[in-house]
């Protein structure tokens, strides 16, 4: 339980009383946990949250557990995940097996068995991170200077841009400190990207402005972390209106 504590898990599960079970299970054992109703959500919010594990139900409208998990093995290789399946639907698990999911569990979802599985892989996702220098997983106070640095970035941008965005997620992983910023466009830039023959102008727009404070703010996340830190890039989605800053020790 230790273990899973310093993880976080993203459960995707369509139905709701399932769901709210799990999330309610997990949220007393995981240092974060977060859901999902549907596969597109589910890749939405792994796309926001960086989870460690993914709970996946095989068996959803829409879009499939196995479809997700295949979107997001496609974005990340080195996902870890346990799908939930029924006893008529072991053969598909022998599919998601290709995917590199980690375990699975039959249901109805015995939780004493839930927790055995994702504390072994827990361990391992620890172990693998402990063989790393400078990791800044571990740090002490990590959600304290999570918040810090979302708090001074938001006042950041604000005065550079004149607008703060609708909402920021920072992760400090590995040795990298990733920001998340959601809905981060002004109202002019909005009224410009109706034209696609504006949207290169935005983006580069949008790198200079990211230039400009990030460089900057770098200094400031060094200091809070006590190391020595560089801004390395920006990524800028339109179409998801998210923009992805990196920053590297």
């Amino acid at each position: 339980m230790e273990m899973l504590s310093n993880l976080k898990i993203l459960c995707v599960e369509d139905d709701e009383f399932a769901r709210g079970e799990m999330v309610s299970f997990l949220k007393k054992r995981a240092g974060k946990v977060f859901s999902a109703e549907n596969g597109e959500e589910g890749i939405r919010q792994y796309e926001i949250h960086k989870p460690d594990i993914v709970i996946a139900d095989l068996l959803m409208p829409g879009m499939d557990g196995m479809e997700m998990l295949r979107k997001l093995r496609e974005e990340d290789n080195k996902m870890h995940a346990i799908v939930v399946t029924s006893v008529k639907e072991l053969d598909t698990v022998l599919e998601s097996i290709d995917l590199g999911v980690d375990n699975y569990i039959i249901k109805p979802v015995e939780f004493d068995e839930l927790e055995q599985k994702l504390s072994k892989i827990a361990e391992g996702i620890i172990m693998q991170r402990g063989t790393a220098s400078g990791m800044l997983g571990f740090i002490e106070d990590k959600k304290a200077v999570e918040d810090a640095i979302k708090k001074d970035f938001i006042k950041a941008l604000k005065a550079y841009m004149g607008k703060g965005p609708k909402e920021i997620v920072v992760h400090l992983t590995g040795r990298e400190v990733d920001i998340l910023v959601m809905d981060p466009l002004t109202v002019m830039e909005t009224n410009m990207l109706q034209d696609r023959k504006n949207h290169e102008i935005i983006r580069q727009g949008r790198n200079i402005a990211y230039e400009a404070v990030c460089r900057k703010f770098a200094e400031h996340i060094s200091q809070l972390l006590n190391m020595n830190v560089r801004f390395d890039k920006a990524e800028i989605d339109l179409k998801k209106k998210i923009d992805k800053i990196k920053f590297v020790v």
